[in-house]
């Protein structure tokens, strides 16, 4: 896969109650920056968690682009869904699909095909074996992927998955790579 033009778009690394990255969540996003390969172009959406993301796995500021970025429903609607998701101990995307709102569905759908655009055009301005980072949240990348065609797939802080040339899909599970590279 050396000579393949990929974009990795992996999830921001674990955060607290208040949205900002925990110590451990920076630890494991710079020691998988050790491991990941080296990128020519490096993207977060506009909150502070991926842009720190970004910044501790490749050592450099990110370009952000609200694209890689989450659809912001109303304060309210958003406080049932993290109640939903605490209750039947789901994720905020599972509990927002539970909660069905179509305002709310519909939302979600037109943000992933957002980040599509944006990783079909960072994939088009690669130049051959060169790789592009995106860093960006679980709400959006999952059904951005399901958009794409392939299976539904939850992912984990620092996780996600890679796509390559001819829209190849490469799911990508940090815990992996890390233990691996141990």
């Amino acid at each position: 896969t050396d000579q393949m033009k990929e974009v990795y778009i992996i999830r921001h690394a674990e955060k607290d109650a208040s949205g900002m990255l925990t110590e451990q969540g920076k630890q494991l996003a710079r020691q998988l920056g050790g491991i990941l390969p080296k990128f020519t172009v490096v993207i977060a959406s506009n909150a502070p968690r991926t842009i720190e993301t970004a910044t501790q796995i490749t050592g450099e500021k990110p370009t952000t682009d609200d694209r890689a970025g989450y659809y912001d429903t109303m304060q309210e609607v958003s406080d049932n869904i993290a109640r939903l998701a605490n209750e039947r101990s789901v994720t905020f995307l599972e509990a927002a699909e539970i909660y069905n709102d179509g305002e709310l569905a519909e939302g979600i759908n037109a943000q992933a095909a957002e980040l599509n655009s944006l990783i079909d055009e960072a994939l088009a301005n690669l130049n051959e074996d060169e790789k592009a980072l995106v860093v960006s949240h679980d709400m959006t990348m999952t059904p951005a992927l399901v958009l794409r065609g392939h299976t539904r797939h939850l992912v984990d802080y620092l996780s996600g998955y890679i796509i390559g040339d001819g829209n190849t899909v490469s799911l990508f599970e940090a815990q992996q790579v890390l233990a691996l590279n141990q």
